[in-house]
């Protein structure tokens, strides 16, 4: 590390300390609160919602000190140049804008669904470094390409789309959103040995402190910005040639497979997609062990299939990962009352 990143590391850290002493201030401030109004909401009083836009703060400090004293860490990071820098945050700043009147207004699943699919097809439009042109697929020993073509733009807009909305699935216990964005974030530290990564970690371990204690979530907002912002490091990942598009995968498995069976199970009993319910897997684990618990046992889960990722075949992986799932699904569903 440099001098300059040293003296940064302890700035940010002085930063985030600051907001962390004086949220109160803050909460007063911007007074959006997600307020137990409904059956499947443990908490007993409102809770801020700004750890979104506490995270967005840091990041643009980040991109100010790589914009001006580390232009090397900058292009690391995959900012190439002055638009796609204010590409990305035009379009952070409009997500959080638009989670945030959710998580205080509601927006109805129709009107989201339009707004996130507008919003998506302008990031794709204007920004043709984001698009997924060919799949990179390594099946066993073997590397196969499959070029997208035509569909190439709208395979893009519906994989953020479905990050967008898993995401926002999994945020259903304290804990469980942040620490799955926490690890990712390390994994892609781990992956490009940059310490740009590490800079986003400080923020989210003060966040997380008082999402443990319930005096602030994530929101809507925060599961926004999470999800464009790892697709825009995932994918320039990807594009660069340093990951493959089936890791990528895995390392969203818990995110989908439980949206996917959730999805399924509403079918199946004819409810609506559309409104929320106890039925998440964090749910069941919560319910089950308590937030602790079914946090340890989310997070090895997830560390587990990273790990594996640098040694065994993905489809293994995804077999191995799928019978774990549903082994602790039904066994925590059950009258067993441990492991």
């Amino acid at each position: 590390m440099s001098l300059s990143e040293v003296i940064f590391l302890f700035l940010n850290i002085s930063i985030n300390f600051l907001i962390f002493k004086n949220f109160n201030l803050l909460k007063k401030i911007i007074p959006i609160y997600d307020v137990p109004n409904l059956s499947r909401k443990n908490h007993k009083l409102p809770v801020s919602v700004l750890g979104g836009v506490w995270f967005i703060f840091n990041f643009f400090i980040i991109i100010l000190y790589l914009n001006f004293f580390n232009e090397d860490l900058q292009i690391k990071s995959f900012f190439f140049n002055l638009r796609d820098k204010l590409h990305l945050i035009l379009f952070l700043i409009i997500f959080i804008l638009i989670g945030l009147y959710d998580d205080a207004k509601d927006i109805k699943y129709k009107q989201k669904a339009f707004i996130f699919f507008f919003l998506t097809f302008c990031l794709f439009y204007s920004n043709e470094k984001l698009i997924i042109y060919t799949l990179r697929i390594v099946f066993i020993d073997n590397l196969y390409l499959l070029d997208l073509g035509k569909y190439s733009f709208l395979f893009s807009v519906f994989s953020l789309i479905f990050l967008l909305i898993s995401l926002n699935f999994i945020d259903g216990i304290n804990l469980n959103l942040g620490l799955f964005f926490c690890i990712n974030i390390l994994f892609l530290f781990f992956l490009t040995k940059n310490i740009f990564f590490i800079y986003l970690i400080i923020p989210i371990t003060f966040i997380l402190y008082l999402n443990y204690h319930s005096r602030v979530f994530f929101g809507d907002s925060g599961a926004y910005v999470f999800s464009l912002i790892l697709f825009y490091f995932y994918v320039n990942n990807y594009n660069q040639g340093i990951i493959t598009f089936d890791k990528i995968f895995l390392l969203f498995l818990y995110p989908f497979t439980d949206f996917f069976r959730v999805v399924i199970s509403r079918l199946i009993k004819l409810e609506n997609l559309a409104v929320g319910d106890r039925n998440h897997f964090h749910h069941i684990l919560e319910n089950k062990y308590g937030n602790i618990s079914a946090t340890l046992i989310i997070v090895i889960k997830q560390l587990l299939v990273i790990f594996s990722t640098f040694f065994l075949p993905s489809l293994y992986i995804f077999i191995f990962y799928v019978f774990i799932y549903y082994c602790i699904f039904f066994i925590s569903k059950s009258k067993i009352s441990s492991l």
